[in-house]
């Protein structure tokens, strides 16, 4: 009733799920393929245990993806549960307990997060069954009978097929200290204190076939069952960047990861963590109370250096130690259960009874259900505080445009889709650049940083937009011709790397289009797998399921023999030491941890109230426009300020930029200058990631107390308006109608348009401050407007060594006879192959006496929409090596985000650098913005003449050229300003957010 209700509100929403939902389509359409193309630019899928996903595919064919992801998901949760109960059991040695402990498992905090939150299904399937096979371990050891070790071993085959990772630990955390509690329980004869481990080396001896037959037997079971995936695993290692998560936080730090990774998978455990430490340090327990002391350490992240002595760097930098908290607060359930159950009907509730009454204890008994109950259902919802996936996104407009006029040719790119962006791939046949399987990634462009998704990207900061800008700007690698945008933050990006916005689809999502990119060859290559691995891939696990499920019948049909019969148990309950019943320190510990929940929550409202000390208001403020919650931000306002919603919403509007619109709060240190009852005075650093760069914003705010609230002063605002009450303006249009027939055939010739023809007027390969640059200038010398990209090839001894692409320091969008200038820097990914990284361990000048020819290829195509214009510099000068001057913009739109580009030139007027500089404000209709840009010292540039050619389209640029200026100049003319004995030229390149 629980969790089968709550699913269907969210599951798709969490993390995984719909990672799992995408590789149950791939095994649903072809169950026999090991590579999949729709993800990066193919990956096997050899890298996951596939059963659980053949097992939502076959699901699947019964009522859709969806139905196998719900379907799969009732499965789970029964799994879960009867697991718990069977673990349980076998701890106890108790019914009523391990039935307890079924029923606490249905409140886990840690289930409800891990299923409810995260959508682990493969993890979730794979510590059920585990539970499930160590009760047949367990009796394998105490009995002996072959038929123990089959199940043991075929469950263990299930639960490896599952999730690889959690057999390889549960044999450290839970086989083992099974094992151990078998041979302790071998016999019955009681024995006291730490006598019992004289016997258990005489049990370990005497048993010593079983232990060597069982270690031996699923070893050979986790290798052999999904072998392509230890084959696959040492041929394609896993060699990338570490990817930042939460589990490995230092917790008082990062409150937010302490408590979405240790405070709510342990919930309520915490208040009881002495009994389950004292339950488990029994001389019979004592080898899961190490494995739980060890799993609550490894849980803790970063907050103890212990974590990483014990897993080593490499391994505590790829593992998510959330799974160690899980693990963890499973195996407490079987004490905690037996506390709730001598609570509710055994010695503990007589004892409280005696103390505090009837009616005390009933009291005291609904606080405590009450307290877990709270636990449970705050986890269910904490996604709704503060969602960690966008909002649904309709996909059938996309899935309808991808496979409109043959889009699927090429990958396309999502943004700002989360999660969502595995449900799209799993509708549609198009391949995306991006993907959501982080170890199957191979692209030097994804695996170098550290960088979860493309879609995302944002969220990793500059790091992130540095991975994502590598695709942009290359887009013809990849064959990537469209961008579908959900999130507005890319769209500076994209358009200063030379993209196209094409008209939105109805449900919102913005399609940004590259002109000029070749379609995806008709055979993509693939890896190569023997076919009798991919048979062993495609069948032994679902064969293995199969057997453990009849195995399982077969039991459940002889359950009632089996337990009158039963001698695996017996003993057990000898072993058990009972709690006293003094549970003062108990009472202690739990009192306290409940005042510290107390405690925190009043520090938590506190510090929730936006209006409770000046640090709060301005965090919250903050906090607010970074969200985009303007009606909160207006809230903080002084209200004696007599703003009104609508006053404050106006200026808001009126307001636009980078800084504005597209940019996302990274950090924010706070400083109160000043303070006393009425007023204070506090100083921010913010820092603000945007696509283009990041911004620092220094600001003083002035805030008052009114009735016991502080509250924030407004900033004036600027009140000037343009002279002109109507402004006329004849912008640039371009439309390509074309003479496109109504037909699904290949487009015709009439419709292709010419290539515009573009000249390249001057260009130098430069050193600067250790950058590989090629800088220049390109012309459009045709008579239709251009949209142009531009890659630099670079050549030692007649063979290529690099490749870039020109991103931002450059018009791409260029009208005819327009110029621009441009730069293309040559990173480490620029060099073709690893015999060139010794190009990068010889000194600058000695790389640059390497390279010996430079090829610039230019490519345009018609441009397509619009072009602003109506822009003007005034009163450009330099003084002191600023570069000062403002914009005007006299038009009918706004710029949205204005972009100065910056050309250096020697004396001979030779170009030597490029800059690209934004400015963080939007320029108002009829309005104008100043600037001062420090400029780059030119004394450290180096120059180097080397042979160069220019390509045009795949033509030599000459042949082309000539054809349309056979006189042309090699020169051009343009405002030049002195600058350290050479010159400097400065170019507007505006974009428009928003055409109106």
């Amino acid at each position: 009733m629980l969790h089968g209700t709550t699913m269907f509100f969210t599951l798709e929403g969490t993390y995984d799920a719909l990672i799992h939902v995408f590789f149950s389509e791939h095994y649903a359409s072809d169950w026999f393929s090991t590579w999949n193309a729709k993800w990066y630019t193919g990956f096997t899928v050899l890298g996951y245990p596939p059963l659980v996903h053949q097992s939502m595919a076959l699901l699947s064919l019964a009522g859709g993806l969806k139905f196998g992801l719900f379907a799969f998901g009732f499965l789970v949760i029964v799994l879960f549960i009867s697991g718990v109960y069977r673990f349980s059991k076998m701890i106890s040695g108790n019914e009523h307990i391990a039935g307890f402990a079924a029923v606490l498992a249905v409140f886990s905090t840690s289930f409800i997060e891990a299923f409810h939150v995260f959508g682990q299904l493969p993890s979730l399937t794979g510590i059920s069954l585990l539970l499930h096979t160590l009760p047949e371990i367990y009796a394998w050891i105490r009995r002996g009978k072959p038929v123990q070790l089959v199940k043991a071993l075929v469950f263990t085959a299930v639960t490896v097929a599952s999730h690889h990772v959690t057999p390889i630990f549960g044999m450290v955390f839970f086989v083992f200290p099974t094992i151990g509690l078998a041979l302790i329980d071998g016999d019955n004869t009681p024995v006291s204190g730490f006598g019992i481990y004289k016997k258990l080396l005489a049990e370990v001896w005497q048993h010593r076939k079983r232990i060597l037959m069982l270690g031996a037997g699923m070893g050979l079971v986790m290798v052999f069952t999904i072998l392509p995936y230890w084959l696959n695993s040492f041929k394609n290692p896993i060699t990338q960047v570490s990817i930042p998560h939460g589990s490995r936080d230092d917790f008082f730090e990062v409150f937010s990861s302490g408590l979405v990774f240790f405070l709510i998978p342990w919930g309520i455990l915490l208040f009881v963590l002495p009994f389950i430490l004292k339950r488990l340090y029994t001389p019979r327990m004592l080898f899961f109370g190490l494995s739980f002391t060890l799993l609550l350490i490894l849980g803790t992240g970063d907050t103890t250096p212990i974590p990483q002595m014990i897993l080593g760097k490499n391994a505590f930098n790829i593992l998510t130690l959330d799974r160690f908290t899980f693990w963890g607060s499973i195996m407490a359930l079987p004490s905690f259960a037996e506390l709730v159950y001598r609570f509710s009907l055994g010695d503990i509730k007589t004892s409280w009874q005696q103390k505090i009454g009837e009616q005390g204890f009933r009291v005291l008994a609904a606080c405590f259900a009450g307290l877990g109950l709270t636990f449970a259902v705050f986890t269910v919802v904490v996604g709704q505080f503060r969602p960690h996936q966008p909002k649904p996104v309709d996909m059938l407009p996309i899935v309808n445009f991808l496979n409109a006029d043959k889009h699927d040719q090429w990958r396309y790119l999502p943004l700002g889709f989360g999660d969502q962006m595995a449900w799209l791939a799993a509708q549609t046949d198009a391949l995306t650049v991006d993907g959501n399987y982080h170890s199957a990634r191979r692209l030097p462009e994804l695996t170098t940083k550290a960088v979860e998704r493309l879609e995302n990207a944002k969220y990793r900061g500059k790091e992130g937009l540095a991975s994502l800008s590598s695709f942009l700007t290359d887009p013809e690698k990849f064959h990537l011709k469209y961008v579908l945008s959900n999130d507005k933050f890319y769209d500076p990006l994209l358009y200063f790397t030379g993209w196209q916005k094409l008209s939105p689809l109805e449900n919102g999502v913005e399609i940004w289009e590259r002109s000029g990119i070749t379609p995806l060859p008709k055979i993509n290559s693939k890896e190569e797998v023997d076919l009798w691995l991919r048979l062993l891939w495609a069948l032994l696990p679902l064969s293995v399921a199969v057997l453990a499920l009849v195995l399982s019948i077969i039991e459940t049909l002889l359950y009632r023999k089996k337990r009158n019969n039963s001698k695996a148990l017996q003993g057990a309950s000898s072993f058990v030491s009972l709690y006293k019943r003094s549970t003062v320190f108990l009472s202690i510990w739990a009192a306290t941890a409940l005042v510290l929940l107390l405690v925190g929550c009043i520090r938590f409202t506190q510090d929730a109230n936006s209006h409770f000390s000046p640090e709060n208001l301005v965090r919250d403020y903050y906090d607010a426009l970074d969200f985009k919650q303007f009606k909160k931000a207006h809230q903080l306002l002084n209200p004696q300020a007599n703003i009104g919603i609508d006053q404050f919403m106006l200026e808001v509007s009126v307001t636009d930029g980078l800084l504005s619109s597209y940019a996302k709060l990274a950090n924010l240190d706070i400083k109160v200058l000043w303070e006393n009852r009425t007023f204070a005075k506090v100083a921010t650093v913010a820092e603000w990631v945007t696509p283009l760069k990041n911004l620092i914003e220094d600001r003083v705010h002035h805030l008052k107390r009114v009735n016991g609230k502080w509250y924030l002063m407004p900033d004036p605002v600027d009140a000037d308006i343009p002279v002109n009450q109507v402004t006329f303006s004849y912008d640039n249009y371009f439309f390509n109608h074309g003479r496109r027939r109504v037909t699904t055939q290949e487009t015709h010739h009439e419709d292709v348009l010419r290539q515009p023809a573009i000249a390249l007027i001057n260009s130098s390969v430069v050193m600067s401050d250790s950058t590989l640059s090629v800088v220049g200038a390109v012309q459009n010398v045709d008579y239709f407007p251009a949209d142009i990209g531009i890659a630099v090839n670079l050549y030692s001894n007649n063979k290529r060594v690099a490749t870039a692409q020109a991103k931002d320091c450059m018009k791409h969008q260029l009208l005819a006879k327009e110029i621009t200038g441009f730069r293309v820097d040559f990173d480490t990914l620029s060099w073709m192959s690893a015999s060139t990284n010794s190009f990068h361990s010889l000194a600058v000048n000695a790389l640059l006496n390497q390279i010996d020819f430079c090829e610039i290829s230019i490519s345009s195509n018609v441009l397509k929409g619009r072009k602003y214009t109506s822009t003007v510099l005034r009163n450009v000068a330099i003084e002191n090596r600023i570069l000062h001057g403002d914009i005007y913009n006299y038009g009918t739109q706004e710029i949205t985000v204005p972009q100065l580009l910056i050309s250096f030139y020697d004396s001979s007027k030779n170009p030597l650098w490029q800059e690209a500089v934004y400015l963080p404000e939007a320029i108002r209709i009829q309005k104008h913005q100043s600037f001062e840009v420090p400029l780059k010292t030119l004394f450290s540039t180096t120059r180097k003449e080397m042979a160069q050619t220019s390509i045009l389209n795949g033509v030599e640029e000459e042949q082309v050229t000539q054809k349309f200026l056979p006189q042309r100049k090699r020169t051009y003319d343009a405002d030049y300003i002195p600058y350290q004995g050479g010159y400097v030229t400065v170019s507007v390149n505006p974009y428009i957010g928003n055409y109106k």
